[in-house]
Parts: C-alpha cells; structure tokens; sequence
C-alpha cells in the first residue's frame, strides 16, 4: 500500500521523498496511506497528529487535485473535515493550502473545516497579489457541494466571499468566527455581497461570532468596534428557513437612533430563527450600546406585528443571552394579550424560547 501511495503521490522530489520514508516521517506515511486509498468517501484529518509537519499532506493535496496530474487519489471524497483538537495543545493550524484546496475535491459534498486561516492581510486592506486565495492555477468548481461548515476561524469575510462564489448549490452554511481580530475588523458587509452568491439555494445559515478567551489574547487596547457594516436585509433568500444570527449582524455595531424593524431585514419563508449574541456580556461598547430597554422594545414589536404580518411561516424564535421579554406568569393579563395567544413559551435559559402553539 504504502509502495502505492509513493507512485500515486508524484512527488518529483524523489531523493527527498525517499529520504522521509527512510526516517520514517509520520507526515508523509499518513499521507501515503491517504494516497493509496483511491476510494476512499469520507476523510477526516485531526491536527493533533500533524503536529510537526504538513509538508506531505499538502504535496499529496496539490498533485491529487490539480487536473494536470490525473491522480486517482481523493478523487471519490465527498466528506472531508479537518478538527482541531483543544487543550493543552491550543490550536493548531495546517498550511493555508488545504483548506482551499479542499474545495477542488471533485466528488465533495460536505465540508467541515476548523482554523481555517486569514487570507488578508493588513487593515482590511487587499489581498496581497503575492498571497492569492485560490492555491491553483484556476478557481475550483463545487457544484455538488451542499454543506459547508466552518468553525473557529480567524477573522476574514474574504474567506466566505471568494468560496460562496464557488458553491451554487449550497444549502448548509455553518461560520463561526473569534473576535477581536488579529489582522482586521470584521467586514459584515463583504460576508453580505458573498452571501449574495448563494441566496437562492441556502436554506440554513449560522453565523456566531465568539469573543476570544481572555487567555489567549490581550484585551487591553482592544476596546474599539470589533465589526463595521451590516447585512442590510435577507427578504430576497427566499428559500431560507432555518436563521441563527447575531443582533450585530442585522443592524451593525452601534445602535441605530431609530431601530429598523426587525421583520423588515429577515427571509419571509423562515420557519425557525435564533438570534444569539455572545458579545453582549463580554465586550465593554456592546454593553454601553445594546440596552435592555431597546432589544427588549424590539423582540417585543416583533413578536407582536412583524413575526404574524411578515414571517407567516414562523415556528420557532430563540432570543439567546438576551433579557427576558416578559413576565411569563402575567403573559395573559395586559393590553398584548391579542398577539401572543399564538405564542407559548419554552424555557428561559439564557434567554427566551417561543414556539408556535399548535
């Protein structure tokens, strides 16, 4: 098998190739194994057995994918994750090549990447023509690529923009980013122009954004904005139906004076919708920014007029680390009564869940 993979792998290093199977290189052995498995479905790589070295792993990548090579490794992969573990061992990261690369998988369905790396660099600025997203000579096509999961990634709207451009059938959208950013601010409005690409195939979308550890990053001189723009609105993804969203997503950063209705900026034939914040006990503007008074005033004009005029298709809403919205117990007395008989509520941990009472 191994003999297989060596010739599979195509590597014109071949002293340098030999050399490492010599000395027994765990990276490249993995690698060949992963080479000689041609029919191989479904491939997950834990980086805690890559701890060293990525070098094989991303040769194997490139000869395999590249259409000048006709390899028959990884050509019948339609499950591909890379997981990172946590602890002790922190995070740790493959080269920039393979995730990208991931995406020329020809046969792929779904995939499920973590630390998936910043491609830009300085403040927001372009990507440097040195440093060009796609690793190939030509952008990938992933037309059967229906979920997409993405998990713990450094902060970089770039990265959903230029592979949403790649996926028209997309149905799945997972993406969960860590904050503060270590090379920019998080640009809501260029994830909203990618997002565009896949508008009339998505069908679930989550976003999180998660405050980083204060372990793991110095807060002290991080007390600005941590995003700018926002989405605007999602009325033309008609066939969404399943939303977790950030409140900061929907209508930026700062508070807005006049808040815009919240069942003017959501899909019209969504049946669940959860919109989850973790910045709002962790970072200090969020705090000053966000009152209880305001988002509580919201929810509840929503759930009143906009969730029955305008989201008639509306099961379920989960209002995550945000204050409760009543007074469950006292619910039936009062002049709101008429626009929540239709409502029942379902726990108040870390918020408040309603669910359509059938």
């Amino acid at each position: 098998m191994i003999l297989d993979g060596i010739d599979d792998l195509s590597y014109s290093e071949t002293e340098k190739l030999n050399a490492a199977f010599t000395n027994r290189d765990f990276d490249l052995i993995l690698s060949l194994i992963i080479a000689a498995c041609t029919e191989i479905q479904s491939l997950t790589i834990d980086l805690g057995y890559f701890l060293y070295s990525h070098k094989w792993l991303l040769e194997l990548f490139k000869n395999s994918l590249s259409p000048q090579t006709k390899s028959h490794s990884l050509q019948n992969v339609t499950h591909f994750e890379v997981a990172s573990p946590r602890g002790w061992l922190g995070y740790q990261q493959l080269p920039r090549g393979i995730h990208p690369l991931s995406f020329y998988l020809p046969t792929v369905r779904t995939l499920s990447l973590e630390s998936f790396a910043s491609h830009r660099k300085g403040e927001n600025s372009a990507l440097a023509d040195t440093n060009p997203f796609w690793p190939l000579s030509s952008a990938p096509q992933a037309p059967f690529l229906t979920t997409l999961h993405l998990d713990h990634c450094s902060s970089n709207a770039h990265n959903i923009a230029a592979m949403l451009t790649q996926t028209p059938n997309l149905k799945t959208l997972f993406y969960a980013c860590y904050l503060p950013a270590f090379e920019c601010d998080f640009d809501v409005d260029e994830l909203r122009r990618g997002l565009e690409h896949v508008r009339n195939s998505l069908s679930k979308l989550t976003l999180n954004l998660i405050i980083m550890q204060r372990g793991l990053i110095d807060f002290s001189d991080h007390e600005w904005p941590l995003t700018h723009g926002r989405i605007d609105d999602l009325r033309e993804f008609l066939s969404l139906a399943d939303l977790e969203i950030p409140l900061t997503f929907l209508h930026g950063h700062t508070a807005p004076e006049h808040w815009q209705p919240l069942a003017d900026l959501l899909p019209p034939n969504f049946i669940s919708l959860t919109v989850k914040d973790e910045l709002m006990d962790d970072y200090t503007t969020f705090q000053d920014l966000y009152t209880e008074t305001a988002i509580r005033d919201m929810m509840r004009t929503f759930l009143s007029y906009g969730s029955r005029s305008f989201t008639l298709s509306l099961r379920h809403v989960y209002f995550y680390r945000y204050p409760a919205i009543w007074d469950y117990k006292n619910l039936s007395k009062g002049p709101e009564k008429e626009y929540y008989e239709d409502w029942k509520p379902v726990d108040e941990n870390y918020g408040s869940r309603w669910a359509f009472a059938e």
